[in-house]
């Protein structure tokens, strides 16, 4: 499976507020199959974020916390995807202020 190479999640996006939308409990929302939703990666050991060198407003965007379970911490890709019912990924667009 894919997520065996790097722990993620697909998680609902507020494209207007540019930010994650959260449950009451303060904790991301995973959506269906066929919405188009922001990648997310589960930082690791194995997968680890050391930030940006000389830009720590930049670095503390990309790290999303309390993402499904409190104390957990996420690398926030900038890419809106979407899985079709067979499984298949498809870029959708970016957000923020990366590249396009």
């Amino acid at each position: 499976p894919l997520q065996s190479f790097a722990p993620f999640e697909l998680i609902k996006y507020n494209m207007e507020e540019d930010e994650s939308v959260h449950d009451k409990r303060g904790l991301c929302i995973r959506v269906h199959p066929s919405e188009t939703r922001l990648l997310v990666i589960k930082i690791t050991k194995d997968t680890p974020f050391h930030g940006y060198v000389s830009d720590s407003q930049k670095t503390e965007w990309k790290v999303l916390r309390d993402v499904l379970v409190k104390s957990n911490t996420f690398l926030n890709s900038g890419d809106l995807l979407m899985i079709d019912h067979e499984r298949f990924i498809y870029f959708q667009d970016r957000v923020g202020d990366r590249f396009r």
